[in-house]
C-alpha cells in the first residue's frame, strides 16, 4: 500500500465515523436531528461535492433501522432543504463556468416533461396541489443532481470512489452490527410464507436491496472502467461488490437484485462488445479476454455445480424470485405477482385517462386518500411503465422516455460508462417498485448515484490524479 492509498484509507475511516455519528445523533429525537441536520447544512454550504455527500447521508437517516434512529418531522423535512442547497450551489457553479443550466438537451426534455405534466394536472383538477409540489420537487432535484454530475466543475475521481466506498462500508458494517447486537431488528417478514428479508441498518429490506444494489453497481462499474486503479484497489472493490450483492440476495429484494443484474450486464456488454462501432475501442481496466474468460468460466462452473447438487442454484433462485412459493411457475409475471393488483389498478386508471393521466404523484386508491395530508402524500406503484402511463398519460410517458433517451445519448457520447450502468440498474429497480420520482425518498439516492457516475467518468478540467503505483 503506497502513501496515497494510506491517505485514502484514513479519509474513508474518518468519513465513516462521521456518518455513523450523524446518523446515531437522530436517536435523541428532535434535538438530535436538529444537530445532525445543522451539521449537514453547514457542511453542504461548502460546495457541490459536500452537498452531494450530505444529501446521501440524509437518506441513511430517513431510512434508518429503528435500532439506530427514529424518524421525526425534522429528519423528514430537512432533506428538502438539502435539495434546495444543492440546486443553489449547482446554479452558482454552472454560472461561474459561464454555462447554462439548460444547456444539456436532456435537461430541456425534463423541464418540458414537467411543464406538460403540470398543465395536465391543472386541467384534471385532481389533487393539483399535491401533483404540483411533487413535480417541482422532482424536476428541481433531478436537474440539480444531473447538472452536478455533468455541468458543474469536475471532482477528483479518487474522492468520488472513496465516498461510494464509505457508503458501502456503512451498509456492510451496519449490517454486521445489527446482526451482532440487535438481531431482533435485523430481519423483516417479506411474504405470507414467513420468508424474512435482511434489512440491516435500514427500516425495510426493500430499502436495503435498492441502496446496496446501486452501490454494488457503481463499485463494480468503476472496477471495470477505471484504468488508474492499482491491483490492490481492484481486489478491494471486487470484494465490496460481492458482499453488497450477497446482502441484496439476503434482503429478498427482487427489485434490487433485478436492478443489480441489469446494471452489471450492461457494464459487461459495454466492456466486451462495445454495443456499437463508436464504442468498439473502449478501454477497460480489465482486459476483454479476461472478462470473456471469467464470465464464461463462472457461468460454466455455476451450471456444473447446479447439476451436481440436484439444482441447488436453480431452486434457490426460484425460491428467491417467488419468496418461498416454489410450487408456482417461475416467469416474469410471477415476479410481479405480489404487486399484480397495483399494476392492474394503474393500467385501468390509464385506460380511463389515456391522454393526460390522473396527475403526477397521485393515486385513486382509498389508502392514498387516508394517508394524504398537507405534509405527505405517499403512494405505492409497482411497475414503472404502468405508473408513468397512469399518472402522466401517453403524452407524458413519451416525453419521459425522450428524456431518458437524451440522457443515455449524452452519457454514451461522453463515455460515462459508470453512469450508464447505474442508470440502467436504477431503471430496472423501478420495474418492481417505483421510487424514481420520489426526491423526498429513495429516488434521490438513485439519481445521486447516477450523478456520481457521471462525475467519475469526466475528464474535462478534472483535477490531476496522482499517479498510482501498480502493485
Amino acid at each position: 500500500m503506497n502513501r496515497d492509498d494510506k491517505k485514502t484509507l484514513t479519509t474513508k475511516t474518518l468519513s465513516l465515523l462521521s456518518v455513523m455519528g450523524i446518523v446515531l445523533a437522530n436517536r435523541f429525537g428532535v434535538v438530535g436531528s436538529s444537530i445532525a441536520y445543522g451539521i449537514l447544512l453547514v457542511y453542504a454550504s461548502r460546495g457541490v461535492a459536500q452537498t452531494l455527500k450530505a444529501l446521501s447521508v440524509s437518506v441513511l437517516i430517513v431510512y434508518a433501522n429503528l435500532a439506530i434512529a427514529r424518524g421525526n418531522f425534522v429528519a423528514s423535512g430537512m432533506r428538502f432543504a438539502l435539495v434546495a442547497v444543492l440546486l443553489f450551489k449547482v446554479v452558482r457553479a454552472v454560472r461561474s463556468r459561464r454555462k447554462s443550466l439548460l444547456s444539456p438537451f436532456f435537461v430541456r426534455a425534463l423541464v418540458l416533461f414537467s411543464l406538460v405534466c403540470m398543465v395536465f394536472a391543472f386541467i384534471q383538477g385532481y389533487q393539483f396541489n399535491i401533483a404540483a409540489s411533487k413535480l417541482l420537487t422532482f424536476a428541481a432535484g433531478v436537474v440539480a443532481l444531473l447538472c452536478a454530475g455533468s455541468t458543474a466543475k469536475a471532482l477528483p475521481k479518487r474522492d468520488i470512489v472513496a465516498w461510494a466506498e464509505t457508503l458501502a462500508m456503512y451498509v456492510i458494517g451496519g449490517t454486521f452490527a445489527i446482526l451482532s447486537f440487535a438481531r431482533s431488528y435485523a430481519y423483516f417478514a417479506v411474504s405470507e410464507t414467513g420468508v424474512r428479508g435482511l434489512r440491516g441498518p435500514f427500516s425495510h429490506p426493500n430499502s436495503m436491496s435498492l441502496i446496496a444494489g446501486l452501490l454494488a453497481t457503481f463499485l463494480f462499474s468503476v472496477l471495470l472502467f477505471d484504468q488508474e486503479l492499482s491491483n490492490g484497489k481492484r481486489r478491494l472493490l471486487a470484494l465490496e461488490s460481492i458482499i453488497l450483492v450477497a446482502i441484496v440476495y439476503l434482503s429478498q429484494g427482487r427489485s434490487g437484485m433485478f436492478g443489480v443484474m441489469a446494471g452489471l450486464a450492461s457494464g459487461l456488454a459495454i466492456a466486451i462488445f462495445g454495443l456499437r462501432p463508436a464504442l468498439s475501442s473502449v478501454r477497460t481496466a480489465v482486459k476483454r479476454e479476461r472478462l470473456i474468460f471469467a464470465t464464461a468460466g463462472i457461468s460454466f462452473l455455476v451450471i456444473v455445480f447446479d447439476s451436481l447438487t440436484a439444482r441447488l442454484v436453480s431452486r434457490s433462485a426460484e425460491s428467491f424470485i417467488m419468496k418461498g412459493k416454489t410450487e408456482q411457475t417461475v416467469g416474469l409475471s410471477a415476479m410481479y405477482s405480489s404487486r399484480s393488483d397495483i399494476v392492474a389498478t394503474s393500467w385501468n386508471n390509464f385506460l380511463e385517462n389515456p391522454i393526460a393521466g390522473i396527475g403526477f404523484g397521485t393515486s385513486r386508491s382509498e389508502q392514498y386518500g387516508a394517508k394524504t395530508n398537507s405534509f405527505a402524500a405517499p403512494i405505492e406503484k409497482g411497475f414503472l411503465p404502468t405508473a408513468i402511463l397512469e399518472e402522466t398519460g401517453i403524452i407524458g410517458a413519451v416525453l419521459f422516455c425522450w428524456f431518458l433517451f437524451l440522457l443515455y445519448k449524452y452519457m454514451f457520447k461522453r463515455r460515462y460508462f459508470v453512469a450508464i450502468c447505474c442508470l440502467t440498474a436504477f431503471i430496472f429497480v423501478n420495474m418492481g417498485e417505483v421510487t424514481m420520482f420520489s426526491i423526498g425518498g429513495l429516488g434521490v439516492l438513485g439519481w445521486l448515484i447516477v450523478a456520481l457516475g457521471m462525475q467519475q467518468g469526466r475528464t474535462e478540467d478534472a483535477p490531476k490524479s496522482v499517479p498510482v503505483a501498480v502493485t
